[in-house]
């Protein structure tokens, strides 16, 4: 991510941001947004209105500008459909020089909504989810797409990583004694994986629709944060956004809930989902590579300060944790959608 902005550099950028947009003109600077991802985020009042404005943490390598591309497409066609969100502006993308510093720049609409707190997932919240899939997944694909496969590796390679780590802070044996469950979490992948392109429904979709990507306006909810955007299965989306907002850390699965989601789905025109292997293995394989890229960054792969690091080990070893009980609970999600009518 980048490093922090001073003064200066939020004054120049929402002058250079508010003219190449035709915002009109800035009443102030860049506001810094918490809770930001990957990307910056600003909030910026011109004499047209309120704009989050991003400086995205980008690439120029060519697959960055092509999955950028494919994400925004996909986000402005479910703006144009009627999906509940922030408008997007156009162009998607900007690169303005800021005090003789090329930045790249997106911009939306602002929104005026609230944080979706776990507190506030009731069953309105959890009937737009099902709803707003749903919507997602009827928009029309263009030809046959094939959903990327983040391949995770074999417990043998994660070792060769851990045994070349020479870790001190405990990382190592953490890891290494959930080995068994990467082991278990593969093998079920692997068994799965020939029968995802003719039991599976690919669709452009946002993959990664969770609370912290929605905010509570006075109409309703609204759909955040289309960056990774991009070719999925519509079965593994809609089993794990029904577990996100079915699941606390504190009461575990609420299976009404889940129930709900899925029933939403169906009933807004969703696809079935069955509680067959390729369906539940979606889950998995996420999982683990989540895992396995947490990892990778805590050992000193990825250029992080020391904090990031260490927050990416903590992180890495609450994924190997969810992935466990991923592993014990896979059956109560298959008996969940049973239940559940598939036509």
């Amino acid at each position: 991510m980048s490093a922090p902005k001073d003064t200066a550099w939020q004054a120049a950028a929402a002058a250079a941001v508010a003219e190449a947009f035709e915002l009109g003109a800035p009443a102030g600077g860049l506001r810094p947004v918490s809770g930001a991802g990957a990307h910056l985020m600003w909030r910026l009042e011109t004499t047209r209105g309120e704009w989050a404005v991003k400086s995205l943490n980008r690439s120029r390598e060519a697959w960055w500008m092509r999955d950028f591309q494919l994400a925004t497409t996909i986000e402005a066609q479910a703006y144009a459909r009627g999906v509940a969100m922030p408008r997007p502006l156009a162009p998607p993308l900007l690169d303005l020089p800021v005090l003789g510093e090329q930045t790249s720049f997106q911009v939306h609409e602002w929104s005026p909504g609230a944080r979706l707190r776990p507190g506030l997932i009731g069953a309105a919240v959890r009937e737009w989810v099902g709803t707003t899939l749903a919507a997602l997944h009827r928009a029309p694909v263009p030809g046959p797409i094939t959903p990327e496969m983040y391949e995770p590796e074999d417990p043998q390679e994660w070792e060769k990583w851990l045994t070349a780590a020479g870790d001190t802070s405990g990382l190592v044996a953490q890891v290494r004694s959930r080995l068994g469950d990467v082991a278990q979490a593969k093998a079920v992948v692997d068994r799965a994986r020939d029968r995802f392109a003719a039991e599976l429904t690919p669709v452009l979709t946002h993959r990664d629709i969770r609370p912290d990507n929605v905010l509570i306006e006075e109409a309703g909810p609204v759909l955040l944060d289309w960056d990774g955007a991009g070719p999925e299965y519509a079965e593994w989306e809609v089993l794990r956004t029904a577990l996100t907002f079915s699941t606390s850390e504190v009461e575990g699965l609420d299976h009404s809930a889940f129930r709900q989601v899925v029933a939403c789905y169906r009933r807004a025109g969703g696809f079935p989902v069955p509680p067959t292997e390729a369906v539940l293995a979606g889950w998995l394989r996420q999982q683990l590579g989540a895992a396995q890229w947490l990892l990778w960054r805590a050992l000193g792969h990825r250029p992080l300060t020391p904090q990031e690091r260490a927050a990416s080990a903590t992180r890495t070893v609450d994924a190997l944790d969810e992935l466990r009980r991923g592993l014990r609970d896979r059956e109560v999600w298959s008996a969940l959608l049973r239940d559940l009518p598939i036509s």
